[in-house]
Order: structure tokens, then C-alpha cells, then sequence
């Protein structure tokens, strides 16, 4: 059955291709979200938009808290600048800034971030999934497409990635069959094609075979009897479709602002951070979804997973930057009274290799994962270092063998006896 799927894939123009998980996570820091609306100049991460036209297209909202550039304090990503044909990002050591005068809202930044800086209002992953699930064959349309029948609707093709299609077929899609294609050249969103090639090549590389199939609607494709499913604009819930009708009647408005109140989002917000002191972190919701969706994934096993582990070498100096300014939560850090931990969860990993950038030692070993039940582990701790008061000025430290003073101490009494003998001379 498979290689009918995909002789007839051929036939019509199957487009091979690449990596996704969502916004259920925003946590309470989605209230520190910097919302750009997609109309009207440079925003940055100072300026942040609370309401929006209702039932209009969707809105880029940024977490630049989380930007690797940001925590890092350098410019060494450029992830979601690569993936904007409009260059309408820019990226800095201090602020990720977005010219909404040229961006599209095509979403293509967003599976791209290896931090989950970019979300969408209009587009929530966990849902497009609860939508999508139990299709073996998904029509999936563009905003663009012009293809008659059914199936699902998402803003633009560069929002998938092998991530959220793995997902997909985790939840018994085996074949989807993209509408509006087609209408690539000369779109506003851009040319998705090379995204969705990008995609294939992925699956291919993880599934082989027996991975998903992305192919090509044409003409000839069948079409879905059913009814289109939206999920390239925010959702309502029943409150809000009262409070715009109750406006409409007193007032004739057209367009009418309120407060997004999408129930994915509403839902997202109630998910804290990690670590509320501190730089917050956030798990990318493309990863979680294909971490969720793995077991059930036919992995070759000739190939590493999608995901790799950490180790922390003893040359360790528990300074704790690597899960300080983790974006993700795959390394967290605590330092209390007993000692100093970092501790690590694979399947928040996104290898954004930021903690390697900042170890002052160079202590942290990277590994391919091969086997899923490595990416179940709970979280295991790393490193542990024991602390002790010092007796000198009361502080925490690392003492090296039975040191009873800290460094600082240590070296003002060193001080102090030199003093000493240079009166005694």
C-alpha cells in the first residue's frame, strides 16, 4: 500500500522534504510577550501590543527573553533571519526586532528557533494537532489555496516542520496532501516549496520508507467531502462570539478590538516558566510534541534520534551558566544550602548548543541518543557539587578537600600573613 502511496506520489508532483511541537507551553511569561501587530513599522522587545482586530489575520508575538542571542550575549544564532524572505528580522545581542511593515506572518521563523522565541496567534501546534489526528490521508490547505473540498487550513506550508509532521503520524496521518502549492510563486508568504522539500528529506532520514508522505495536490487529486477546518486565524470561545455580536448590534462595527482570547493560548498562559528567579525557560513545543509522539514512531535504527544528551565532565566549576540560561529547561540549575545541581531532561533538548558556548571550562560532553527509551528518562542530574559555610564570612562554597575558609577569605588571611612577616623583617 505504502509504495502505491508513493508511485502515486511521483506521479502528481510529490514534494520530499524535513522537522514540530506548540504554544500549550507560553507560560506566565506570556504576559511579558512582545505581540507585534503585522501592520505599521519597527517594533522591539520594549513595545508589546495587548489587543488585536478580532477574526483578522493572525500576529507574530515574540519572547525575545528567551532569544539564545539574548542569554548568550552575542550574536551566534541567526535560525529565524535565515527563514525570512522579507529580512524583516534582526537580530542583536540586545533585541530581536521585527519591521512588521515587511513581514508576512508566513510563520516560517517559527519552527526554525532551536529557543521557541516566535509564536503565533492564529496557529497553535497542540491544536492543529487535535484537529488533524486520525486522518490517514490529511488535505491540508495554505491560506492561499484556491483548491475546492475539505480539509484542514493553516496561514502558510513553512509553519511545518519534520517535528510537527512526525507528530502527525504519530497521531495516524500517513499521507497529506498539500493544497495550494501552487499558488507559491509571487505569494506574499513566500515560496514554501523548499520548506516543504526540506520537510520530506527529514522524514526520510528519520522514518525512511515507513515515514509520512508529503505529496503535491493537483487537478487530477481527489478532494476531502468534508468541511474546512481553520486553523490559520485565532478561535473564539463562546464568550467572546457574544461580546462581538453584542458590538456589532449596538455599534455596526466591522472590526472590533479585543484582548486575544484564543482558548490554546488562554490555556498555554496557565503553564508556568520554569524557574521563576531567574531567567525563565520555556520547552519548544515542536520538540515536546514529536518527544510525545516517539514511541509510537517507526525510528530507523541506523540512525541517531532527533535529540542528543548531555554529561558534565569533572572539570566542572559549578558556576551553573548552562542551566541558568537554558531557554528550554532541558538543564536546570539549583543552588541551596546543601550544594549546587544541574540537572537534565533530553526530551526538552534542542541542541541549541548555548550551553556549550557558555561553559567557562568546557565541561559539558554532547552524545547522539539512540534508543527512545533513553529520551524517557526523567530527569536525571548531572553534576552535584557540595557546599559548605564558610567560617569566615558566612558564605556558601565548593571546598576542594576539607577547606574550612572560602577562596576570598582564604586569600585575605593569606594577605594578612604576609603583612605579618614583612613587619616582623
Amino acid at each position: 500500500m505504502r509504495s502505491q502511496q508513493r508511485a502515486h506520489g511521483h506521479q502528481h508532483g510529490r514534494c520530499r522534504g524535513a522537522a514540530a511541537l506548540d504554544g500549550a507551553q507560553t507560560g506566565r511569561a506570556a504576559a511579558a510577550g512582545r505581540l507585534r501587530r503585522l501592520q505599521g513599522g519597527v517594533v522591539s522587545g520594549a513595545e508589546a501590543v495587548t489587543s488585536r482586530p478580532l477574526l483578522q489575520r493572525s500576529e507574530l508575538i515574540l519572547d525575545e527573553e528567551l532569544c539564545l542571542n539574548l542569554r548568550g550575549r552575542l550574536v551566534v544564532c541567526q535560525a529565524c533571519s535565515d527563514q525570512c524572505h522579507r529580512d524583516a528580522l534582526q537580530l542583536s545581542a540586545d533585541a530581536v526586532d521585527l519591521d512588521t511593515e515587511l513581514c508576512t506572518g508566513c510563520g516560517g521563523c517559527i519552527p526554525a528557533c532551536p529557543a521557541g522565541v516566535m509564536r503565533m496567534t492564529g496557529f497553535s501546534p497542540v491544536r492543529f494537532l487535535q484537529t488533524a489526528r486520525d486522518n490517514r490521508r490529511l488535505h491540508l490547505h495554505c491560506g492561499a489555496s484556491r483548491d475546492q473540498g475539505g480539509g484542514v487550513v493553516i496561514p502558510c506550508f513553512k509553519l511545518l516542520d519534520g517535528r510537527l509532521v512526525g507528530a502527525l503520524a504519530g497521531a495516524g496521518v500517513e499521507e497529506i496532501l498539500l493544497h495550494g502549492l501552487d499558488q507559491c510563486d509571487g505569494c506574499d508568504m513566500g515560496d514554501a516549496r523548499p520548506a516543504v522539500e526540506a520537510v520530506q528529506a527529514t522524514l526520510d532520514q528519520w522514518f525512511g520508507d515507513r515515514g509520512p508522505v508529503l505529496e503535491r495536490a493537483t487537478a487530477e487529486s481527489e478532494q476531502d467531502p468534508g468541511e474546512r477546518l481553520r486553523e490559520d486565524q485565532p478561535h473564539m470561545d463562546r464568550r467572546s462570539f457574544l461580546r462581538l455580536l453584542g458590538a456589532k448590534a449596538t455599534s455596526g462595527a466591522v472590526t472590533w478590538f479585543c484582548p486575544a482570547s484564543d482558548r490554546a493560548e488562554e490555556e498555554a498562559a496557565l503553564q508556568p516558566f520554569f524557574q521563576a528567579e531567574g531567567q525563565p525557560q520555556r520547552p519548544v513545543v515542536y520538540q515536546q510534541l514529536l518527544a510525545d509522539a516517539a514511541p509510537s514512531l517507526p525510528w530507523l535504527e541506523s540512525g541517531p534520534l532527533p535529540w542528543r544528551g548531555r554529561t558534565i565532565t569533572e572539570a566542572c566549576s559549578a558556576c551553573l551558566v548552562c542551566g541558568e540560561r537554558c531557554p528550554t529547561g532541558a538543564l536546570q540549575a539549583v543552588a541551596g544550602d546543601g550544594g549546587r545541581q544541574i540537572s537534565f531532561q533530553p526530551a526538552l533538548c534542542t541542541d541549541c548548543s548555548l550551553c556549550e558556548r557558555l561553559c567557562p571550562e568546557r565541561s559539558i560532553a554532547v552524545a547522539d541518543l539512540r534508543l527512545v527509551a533513553d529520551l524517557q528518562r526523567p530527569r536525571g542530574v548531572l553534576m552535584h557539587r557540595r557546599t559548605r559555610a564558610c567560617s569566615g564570612c558566612g558564605q556558601p562554597f565548593i571546598p576542594e578537600r576539607d577547606e574550612e575558609l572560602c577562596p576570598v577569605c582564604s586569600n585575605e588571611r593569606d594577605l594578612d600573613e604576609e603583612w605579618l612577616d614583612m613587619l616582623e623583617c
